[in-house]
């Protein structure tokens, strides 16, 4: 074998094993579960599969919340606070979509999945 044979089947090589490691992190970044993650007075509460249909309540000493997971999104169906936005707000179910409860102090944040491809503008 000569030097040029070597050094081409290293690049082969090189670029055979760089197209694998490419192609396993498209898959594994693809593959993310989305997740809920529920805060209570600005702590870590309770983190929820979003796969997994659910209901449970959240009861703090400010009050009380009922919170459903259905369809691969998170909702609040009921709450004891005077203004019940949270109750209104539609079911979260996209990376970084938000449900609050401000009198209750529960933010519910999903995280995971694909990024959305647009911006708040172009949505």
């Amino acid at each position: 074998m000569k030097k040029g044979d070597i050094v081409i089947i290293i690049l082969v090589i090189s670029l055979s094993l760089t197209l694998v490691s490419m192609n396993f992190l498209k898959n594994r970044s693809n593959n993310h579960e989305l997740k809920g993650i529920i805060y209570y007075n600005g702590q870590i509460y309770k983190e929820v599969n979003l796969n997994k249909d659910q209901e449970f309540e959240i009861v703090t000493d400010i009050g009380r919340n009922l919170v459903k997971v259905h369809d691969n999104g998170i909702e609040i169906i009921e709450a004891d606070c005077e203004t019940q936005v949270c109750v209104e707000t539609k079911i979260a179910n996209k990376n970084g979509q938000m449900v609050v409860c401000l009198p209750n102090k529960i933010v519910i944040q999903v995280i995971g999945g694909q990024e959305d491809k647009l911006d708040g503008i172009s949505s």
